[in-house]
């Protein structure tokens, strides 16, 4: 089966400036991108007045939690439903299944706002985002290509302890638990490097050690899996880069040190400005407590300064929203983390959408896989109506997405030309 998608323009990831192009796709794959391509066997998509760029990437969400604004969680527990026949069925389902069930909504969600790969970072129980990720690859639901971490290994009473995260303490305990996800198949080790950002107690003070980070990261890379930490002060970020992490999660308060040992060896830097700008200016009102408001504030004040000085030195940055926070950043919305970017950090709206493809897939490892549209990689596309590198809010409107195409399968979100 094949498609050609003709008369768009065509942003390819791959730094060079849009251009008029079409895209053949067959069998799942890019197989030809070109000036006026013959039809040849193909189904026709016509496109005119379209950017046709590579499927986004988020390169941090949780996507078996959250919910949107004003929407009511996917499970309630079962002590606030009114009757026993209403809640039994809770009583007795695995928490692992309720996030699972959860995931597929949220995943089909994200799929539909042009992101076709995403990166779980923790946070649903029992291994449920391993189980969407199959799910997913064997097409029982749909959604985008998923890289699960099998949840996040925190100290004792550390940050995330309550959301899933395992608890572990000492290197001999974190190697083990580490070897446990990497069973499970985790394809990605989440480590807790920090407490949280935009908290009034100790904000991202240094949790995990050095040396319980480096077994973790012994462990998974002699099995060709990477480590991602959750980082914010300095301090957290150097232990975790000094311990060989390759991704360090948000980093909102690094200083120059830290993203200069950052780009000396390669570690990138996920960017997630959306969860902090909306904890400082929406938290309250969704009923977060008093205390996450200001501090976030305050965080914001040096964060994308952070971005910007990461950028200059060299420092590998990728994209990630965050979404699954409830009431803050809910799934569809990812997109809002590239106009942030553009508007907090003076980043090009076609850098912008290079962070969250090319840069993304090299993060994550994927990059003979996906992140540009060239022969031989996945067919992941993003068919916009309009020209994002103007106008990066396109990449967040619904209306402006005229089809999500994953691994070659097109998911139409708009009326297009076929023939």
């Amino acid at each position: 089966m094949a498609t050609l998608f003709r008369g768009g323009r065509l942003l390819d990831g791959t730094g060079a400036e849009p251009h008029d192009a079409d895209v053949l796709v067959r069998d799942g794959a890019v197989a030809e991108v070109g000036a006026n391509l013959p039809v040849g066997d193909a189904a026709v998509e016509e496109v005119p007045g379209c950017t046709i760029i590579p499927g986004l990437i988020d390169c941090h969400t949780h996507i078996t939690k959250g919910n949107a604004v004003g929407e009511a969680n996917a499970w309630q527990d079962a002590d606030t439903l009114p009757t026993e026949r209403e809640a039994g069925f809770l009583v007795g389902l695995d928490g692992g299944v309720q996030d699972a069930l959860a995931g597929a909504r949220f995943a089909a969600r994200t799929l539909s706002a042009g992101f076709t790969t995403v990166r779980d970072v923790g946070g649903g129980r029992r291994y449920s985002d391993i189980a969407l990720r199959e799910a997913v690859a064997r097409g029982f639901v749909t959604g985008p290509r998923i890289l699960a971490s099998g949840g996040g290994i925190a100290m004792t009473g550390g940050h995330a302890w309550g959301m899933g995260f395992v608890e572990a303490d000492g290197a001999d305990e974190v190697r083990r638990v580490t070897r446990q996800q990497l069973k499970a198949g985790a394809d990605v080790i989440k480590l807790v490097a920090s407490r949280a950002g935009g908290t009034a107690v100790a904000q991202g003070a240094p949790e995990l050690s050095v040396d319980e980070m480096r077994a973790a990261c012994i462990e998974a890379h002699l099995q060709g899996r990477r480590v991602c930490a959750h980082a914010i002060s300095a301090e957290s970020i150097k232990n975790a880069v000094e311990a060989g992490v390759d991704t360090i999660e948000h980093g909102c308060l690094a200083d120059q040190e830290a993203l200069e040992m950052m780009a000396a060896r390669g570690r990138y830097l996920i960017c997630t400005l959306l969860p902090y700008y909306n904890q400082a200016h929406l938290a309250r009102e969704q009923g977060y407590p008093d205390d996450v408001s200001a501090p976030s504030l305050s965080l914001m004040e040096r964060y994308p300064q952070v971005v910007r000085e990461a950028l200059s030195l060299g420092v590998p940055v990728a994209l990630g929203s965050d979404c699954g926070i409830w009431q803050l950043t809910p799934h569809g919305t990812n997109a809002s983390e590239l106009q942030m970017v553009v508007e907090l950090c003076g980043v090009s709206p076609a850098r912008a959408i290079e962070l969250a493809t090319a840069a993304g897939a090299r993060a994550l490892a994927l990059e003979d896989v996906t992140g540009v549209v060239a022969a031989g990689k996945s067919a992941d596309l993003l068919v916009v109506e309009g020209d994002p590198t103007a106008d990066i809010s396109l990449l967040c409107r619904a209306e402006s997405i005229r089809a999500v195409v994953m691994a070659g399968v097109t998911h139409h979100a708009g009326a297009m030309h076929r023939r």
